[in-house]
């Protein structure tokens, strides 16, 4: 099977996580309490998710705001591709 990493936004971080989970996927990073890093089987798709999102959400507060710009500039997200579902590529 192979897996994908996304960047995810979620409201609720306990139901997200736990959902990852379900999916057979993990956390890689927890950025803020509404901001993660995942890696998720390729098979799931973004509609697949109801605890997360990869949509940045129009709320989402400032200090979560500025450790996602932070995290975008590492090295590790100038490797992603953005297809609107931000992925690295067969992580596995």
């Amino acid at each position: 099977m192979s897996y994908l990493k996304y960047i995810l936004y979620t409201d609720n971080y306990p139901a997200a996580r736990l959902e990852v989970i379900l999916l057979d996927g993990n956390i890689n990073e927890k950025i803020s309490n509404r901001v993660f890093i995942a890696t998720l089987p390729a098979s799931i798709k973004k509609e697949d998710l109801n605890y997360s999102s990869p949509i940045l959400p129009i709320n989402l507060d400032d200090f979560s705001l500025k450790a996602v710009q932070k995290w975008k500039r590492s090295s590790e997200y100038s490797i992603m591709k953005n297809d609107n579902f931000f992925k690295m590529a067969n992580l596995y």
